[in-house]
């Protein structure tokens, strides 16, 4: 099968880091969020190359099931836990996050049809500003969090941050935007994701962060800088007026009426210019 030693090769990289970072986790090195989010951030640089690596949906389909199973298999087998799933499962909450990974990276890399830009920006975003949001937000006191015990205003913040960055740079280097347009994009991108990552629980960020950039990557591609620039400033302004009246409106439910409104916003102008 074309593609079969790439597989082989992704499959001996993921377990290598899952035995390394779970040695270093029995020894006492790392703590699990870290040992975590090294796993997500390494797997996720691999991912990257997929688009050189593979040409076809079928491999990636073959890695997913593998991988899943893999997954899997650590998650219940008693032995194979303590061998490799130290890294990823050694947390007080629940999450599916490590299965909803590679489900996520095929849907993507369905949905790009092998493109670099319209692939590579989810999983930037999935890996490090996902990343970034809990390494940068998991300090802060309780009575800052907006949506859950784990859902900070320094971890949104350090999610949009770093993924306008790293959009930014990719856009700069696999596409051919005008500065303005290439600012907005990675901005928007960076916002909208951000809200999703703020209402999802259990891992479903892994899932819905990447498939929500990869839906709305080609619109704004091919938007105008100033319908960009306008929904910017109204997203913002939302964002900041449903922060403002926190006391009165749960944050979870402001966020989610955000994205909503957003949803049929696009879904008007869809209508309006079809």
């Amino acid at each position: 099968m074309e593609g079969a030693l790439e597989i082989i090769m992704i499959v001996i990289a993921l377990l290598g880091t899952l035995a390394t970072l779970s040695c270093l986790r029995h020894a006492g090195r790392i703590n699990s969020e870290i040992s975590r989010k090294l796993v997500h951030t390494f797997m996720g640089t691999v991912i990257l190359s997929f688009p050189w690596l593979f040409k076809d949906l079928t491999s990636i389909i073959v890695l997913c099931v593998l991988i899943t199973g893999i997954l899997f298999t650590i998650r219940y087998h008693s032995r194979l836990r303590s061998l490799f799933g130290i890294a990823l499962h050694d947390i007080d909450r629940r999450s599916w996050g490590d299965i909803y990974f590679p489900i996520s990276v095929t849907m993507v890399f369905w949905i790009s049809d092998n493109d670099p830009v319209l692939f590579g920006i989810p999983i930037l975003l999935m890996t490090f500003a996902d990343s970034a949001a809990a390494l940068t937000g998991k300090d802060q006191s309780p009575q800052k969090k907006l949506l859950s015990n784990s859902k900070t205003n320094k971890g949104s913040v350090g999610f949009f941050v770093v993924g306008s960055l790293v959009t930014s740079i990719w856009l700069l280097f696999f596409s051919n935007l005008g500065a303005w347009h290439l600012i907005l994009t990675a901005a928007l991108v960076s916002m909208i994701t951000m809200l999703v990552e703020r209402i999802a629980t259990r891992g479903l960020d892994n899932l819905f962060v990447p498939l929500t950039a990869s839906v709305l990557l080609p619109l704004y591609i091919s938007s105008f800088v100033s319908e960009m620039l306008i929904q910017f400033l109204v997203i913002g302004a939302c964002i900041g007026t449903g922060h403002a009246f926190r006391k009165f409106i749960s944050p979870k439910i402001s966020c989610a009426s955000i994205l909503v409104i957003y949803v049929l916003w696009l879904i008007a102008c869809a209508l309006m210019t079809s």
